[in-house]
């Protein structure tokens, strides 16, 4: 499967100082039975005053690989490399996480655990080990 999204979004970093960016994604997925894997490339370039009054364009790439043990679990393998067009720096996370689905009588509860390493980051940046978790609860209708 593959997809292209145009879109724009608006970056403010006060109530004076507004950026539009115009990023369009790419998309490249790949299904075959309990896995997933693929690409999403993205452009995002200042089409306006930055915040702070620098210019910004940045490059994102997230590779990704997934497996379905069942309908309530699931891994993942995934990074958001990030290179910065204007500081020449590049932002590697790498994440591995495990997602699991489970219902206390008829509510249902996603969870998330996982790790992330920086791989690579700007100076200043965050390094070395990082622990995930999250969790939703959907709303009955």
């Amino acid at each position: 499967m593959f997809g292209i999204q145009p879109g724009r979004q608006a970056v403010a970093s006060t109530a004076a100082e507004y950026s539009w960016t115009t990023p369009p994604a790419l998309l490249a997925l790949r299904q075959y039975g309990s896995w997933a894997y693929g690409v999403m490339l993205s452009q995002r370039a200042a089409a306006g005053p930055a915040p702070g009054g620098r210019e910004h364009r940045t490059s994102l790439v997230q590779p990704f690989l997934a497996h379905a043990f069942d309908a309530h679990t699931s891994f993942a393998l995934s990074s958001a490399a990030t290179y910065d067009w204007t500081q020449d720096s590049w932002a590697v996370p790498i994440d591995f996480t495990v997602r699991k689905s489970v219902r206390h009588g008829k509510q249902k509860l996603k969870m998330q655990f996982g790790v992330r390493y920086w791989a690579r980051s700007p100076t200043g940046g965050p390094e070395g080990w990082g622990l995930r978790a999250a969790w939703a609860m959907p709303l009955p209708k």
